[in-house]
């Protein structure tokens, strides 16, 4: 509410109803027994591919299975690769971080998330020792800095050749990216003489920041005149946005046939959109219109227990106006 006052403290209450909350908790506890019900041991089943050039080369090969050396099978691929993917998601708390990306689904109708080789002391807060080893993980971003391909096309249609293009806006420390250039270098796609250009932001709030762009999926680039445009499959592109830019720090070319960006839907209620509804965003009205209720019966309560000002009753015209006027 306008504090007519000009005060940032005034008599009026603003109190916030925790209906979304509510909501939130029980919804999203529902949803987590779901994905890991606490009756079975594991949560998911597998079937490894056993169809490669990496099966044939060891098929052969001598694995101790119950005490009996015997050659592999889809059985004890199967168990080799469960296995490995357990000991990954038990590097860090997948099961926390998974919760996160159910949570922007529920409340923003879409949520995000990207899997690539982390070192997971880099990023949690674990107090123990988790060594310095790299393994893949999964990392919930927010979908309020993420714009997704809403072009008809790619949403769903067929015959689709281009591959959906993802944007994530975020702010890094200048010396972050510094490090990781200097480490990567120009084989994992850093552009050092385009990062020097760049001048990190001096203000109080976002001292020693640089604003980046992240593109990833298959970019085309238009060309002037009647050439044609240029496409550029599976690629992750960085764009920094500070003084002395915009600048391209980084062009890389994915080794993997897949995207590292995982995108997921509370529910999808319009066919040629890319974004998904909850029922929180459907349930806001409700929150706000419970909200001002509850401050409007807390300041009655206030004005009627504890009136601010007296004033004569035998004044008629005060009477006739109700009172005095309070602000």
């Amino acid at each position: 509410r306008e504090i007519l006052s000009g005060q940032e403290k005034d008599w009026y209450p603003a109190v916030e109803e925790p209906l979304q909350f509510n909501a939130l908790e029980v919804i999203l506890a529902d949803a987590i027994s779901g994905v890991f019900p606490a009756t079975q041991p594991s949560w998911y089943t597998l079937t490894a591919d056993t169809t490669g050039d990496y099966y044939e080369r060891n098929r052969d090969a001598q694995v101790v299975q119950k005490g009996v050396q015997t050659k592999l099978d889809q059985q004890s691929v199967d168990a080799i690769v469960k296995a490995t993917i357990d000991y990954y998601h038990e590097c860090y708390d997948f099961r926390s971080r998974f919760a996160l990306f159910v949570s922007e689904m529920i409340k923003y109708g879409t949520g995000c998330g990207r899997v690539q080789m982390v070192t997971p002391g880099k990023f949690t807060y674990e107090y123990r020792d988790t060594g310095n080893y790299k393994g893949p993980a999964f990392l919930p971003y927010s979908i309020k800095s993420t714009y997704l391909d809403d072009i008809p096309a790619l949403v769903m249609q067929e015959g689709i050749t281009v591959a959906p293009l993802i944007l994530r806006c975020e702010t890094r420390l200048y010396d972050d990216l510094r490090l990781a250039i200097e480490k990567g270098g120009s084989e994992r796609g850093w552009h050092q003489a385009e990062f020097a250009k760049l001048t990190p932001k001096k203000g109080k709030d976002r001292r020693g920041t640089v604003d980046v762009i992240i593109m990833e999926g298959d970019l085309i680039v238009p060309r002037s005149g009647d050439k044609k445009s240029l496409v550029l499959p599976n690629t992750r592109t960085m764009v920094g946005v500070a003084s002395g830019g915009p600048a391209t720090i980084r062009f890389q070319e994915m080794s993997e046939k897949w995207h590292s960006h995982v995108v997921g839907h509370y529910m999808r209620q319009d066919v040629d959109s890319a974004y998904g509804v909850s029922p929180l965003m459907k349930g806001w009205p409700i929150q706000e219109a419970a909200s001002f209720v509850l401050n409007d019966v807390l300041a009655t309560s206030r004005l009627s227990a504890m009136p601010p000002s007296t004033w004569d009753r035998n004044d008629t015209q005060m009477a006739a106006a109700g009172g005095p006027e309070i602000y």
